[in-house]
């Protein structure tokens, strides 16, 4: 269920032409952000009323190389809803080759006293929606626009939900 696509730009990209680690993740969060956006739960409004969602944790694997000017779908999905915490299933992909998933924890946090607290209500919705095989984003159409950046575009949701499984394979930290 495709909820955006995204370019890869120049500067996704590093010297051996593929796009990197840091902005596959960075995309991620931008697919995140805006797809929160789409469904009533903006970053911004948030931050306003002195809640936040920090990203405490963050793991991708990596299933196959984009190069610059591939157009990638990205589908945005809640894997978990926790007492303070919500855990997202971001996967990207190139036509039907899966490219990238990436798997975000991020705790609700009172922003005044930088301690936790309980996910609102109203979030506790917006995520339940995005639940297993639920696209994030607008409630009627399920498209989440990835406003701003160029080469992206909204298209309808479609398709098959990504793979929920954790990786058994940890990757290599030495490259």
């Amino acid at each position: 269920m495709p909820t955006c696509q995204r370019r890869i730009l120049l500067n996704d990209i590093d010297a051996a032409g593929v796009a990197f680690s840091a902005r596959i993740i960075a995309i991620a969060h931008e697919s995140f952000e805006q797809a929160c956006a789409a469904s009533g739960a903006a970053l911004e409004q948030l931050i306003a009323a002195r809640v936040g969602l920090p990203l405490v944790h963050v793991e991708a694997d990596f299933h196959a190389p984009m190069r610059h000017g591939d157009l990638i779908d990205i589908d945005v999905h809640c894997a978990r809803i926790g007492g303070g915490s919500v855990t997202i299933a971001i996967s990207l992909r190139r036509g039907s080759k899966p490219t990238a998933t990436v798997r975000q924890i991020h705790a609700c946090v009172d922003m005044d006293a930088l301690v936790s607290r309980p996910l609102t209500d109203e979030l506790r919705a917006v995520f339940a929606a995005w639940g297993p095989g639920r696209t994030g984003g607008a409630a009627d159409s399920g498209v989440v626009p990835l406003a701003g950046v160029t080469g992206a575009s909204a298209i309808p949701p479609g398709g098959q939900a990504p793979p929920s499984g954790n990786s058994a394979e940890k990757p290599d930290k030495t490259a």
